[in-house]
């Protein structure tokens, strides 16, 4: 099976050359805070950007940017990377903690800052001004890249090296996309579109810095849509193909194991929510109508935004992705998809497709969820194309859900997104904590669902031919 996978660089230059990006955001990340923010210009400071381009939000956006990328990207896939490690040393523990870390690791961004804040804040308190990062960049960085390193490493038999360098990839990438999930959350002062603040074109010099960045981090860790297109498709394939008997009964252990120290940390002040509370909430939620409606607006907004996006992944792999002549290119520029939609996301807020809540949450599941849907069908352009159909609907749907929940949390009325908001306003924390885990368990389902789909007709025709 490993050696199917393209060829990974080795030597000494190359993981060198794969830890320089992180270790220099790192560096720029600490110069930016040592220097501290711009000045307003409309005090007296001058500034390197044209008034016209909005240059103070922008440098403001872009500094935020840079600043949780470096400071979660280093240190996270170094935790991801040490946890793997350590976890493959046992290999029902391995086994189990990719059952758990296939969904579980989309969990910062599925919490979302509003319940982060309600769980660890107190309402007297103040925020750490990185408050952001250790509660969510860095966990999230360490969960994505601890599952990629089990997946090269324990599920593709890869060695240390090379896992080590497929890893840091990943750090990359899940740094840089919740920093952009902060900066539209967080720090949505500098992107969210009004029209009291309509510079829009801000948004499209920020996509053309951040393209230039993906450029460089896909060069560095050759993990552009085609480069690591090999790889992606045998750790989807193997992850198919496991049996998942002794891990089953491993993940469920782990999981009543911290069920039982919640109540510990409960009583010790460190969760401020005991699970006797959120469970009475929970029955409570679900005996009623509302949660059921607000699940129903999510999923139907999901559904929409994924099916949108898939449509147009299927015709753009059917068209430009047959002609061998601009296929690489093209390939290169869908790789930037994974960042830019999310930037000009704000910039479409108000335009003409988006006329209401239901367009503006769809568009964006369909700007998110493009690039999932992208990779996978291109990995799997050799499979059965229901099976490429599941398995990348599946791929596609953790970025649905965080995608649901930042447009609902920018407009809405109704929804899961919404309604942890409401909690949250109101600081119902039992009740906001109450809708993380219907939220969550819901992701679960459903990917569980599309996972069994796609494993039974990739045995049937592979058992067929």
């Amino acid at each position: 099976m490993a050696e199917q996978i393209e060829a990974l660089p080795r030597n000494n230059f190359s993981i060198t050359r794969v830890l320089s990006l992180p270790l220099l955001a790192l560096v720029l990340a600490l110069v930016l805070i040592y220097v501290g923010p711009p000045k307003d210009p409309s005090i007296d400071g001058q500034f390197f950007a044209p008034d016209k381009l909005d240059g103070y939000r922008l440098h403001l956006g872009l500094r935020a940017i840079a600043i949780v990328f470096g400071l979660s990207c280093f240190p996270g896939g170094l935790i991801g990377t040490m946890l793997g490690y350590l976890i493959t040393h046992n290999t029902k523990l391995a086994s189990a903690s990719m059952s758990l870390l296939r969904i579980g690791q989309w969990a910062p961004f599925v919490i979302w800052w509003v319940l982060v804040i309600l769980l660890f804040v107190a309402p007297d308190q103040q925020l750490g001004r990185y408050f952001f990062v250790w509660t969510m960049a860095i966990p999230a960085v360490a969960l994505g890249v601890s599952y990629h390193f089990l997946c090269t490493k324990h599920l593709l038999r890869l060695d240390l090296r090379t896992s080590i360098f497929a890893s840091a990839g990943q750090a990359c990438h899940r740094a840089l996309f919740i920093s952009l999930v902060l900066a539209l959350s967080v720090g949505s002062v500098n992107w969210v579109v009004v029209s009291a603040n309509d510079h829009a074109v801000r948004h499209y010099v920020a996509a053309t810095v951040l393209a230039f960045f993906l450029f460089v981090v896909n060069w560095l860790n050759k993990s552009g849509i085609d480069h690591s297109a090999a790889s992606y498709r045998e750790i989807l394939v193997a992850d198919l193909s496991r049996s998942g008997g002794a891990a089953f009964w491993t993940a469920t252990l782990i999981v009543v194991s911290f069920i039982a120290v919640w109540p510990i940390l409960n009583l010790l002040g460190y969760f401020r929510v005991s699970p006797v509370s959120v469970f009475n909430v929970t029955v409570t939620l679900i005996s009623g109508a509302e949660i059921w409606q607000d699940m129903w607006a999510s999923l139907r907004e999901m559904i929409a935004g994924i099916v949108f996006s898939g449509t147009l992944v299927l015709i753009i792999s059917g068209t430009l992705l047959k002609n061998s002549m601009i296929r690489k290119w093209t390939l290169s520029i869908l790789s930037a998809t994974f960042a830019i939609p999310m930037v000009l996301l704000p910039a479409w807020l108000g335009s003409a497709f988006i006329y209401n809540d239901v367009t503006w949450h769809a568009a964006s599941v369909a700007c998110l969820s493009f690039f999932p849907l992208m990779h996978t069908v291109w990995a799997l352009r050799e499979e059965p194309l229901m099976c490429r159909i599941f398995l990348a609907a599946d791929q596609a749907l953790p970025y649905g859900f965080a995608a649901t929940l930042y447009g609902q949390m920018v407009m809405a009325t109704t929804g899961l997104g919404f309604a942890t908001v409401v909690a949250s306003a109101t600081v119902q924390t039992e009740k906001a904590f109450s809708i993380f885990l219907i939220t969550f368990s819901l992701l679960f389902v459903l990917s569980v669902i599309l996972r069994r789909l796609a494993k039974k007709v990739y045995f049937f025709e592979t058992s067929s031919t």
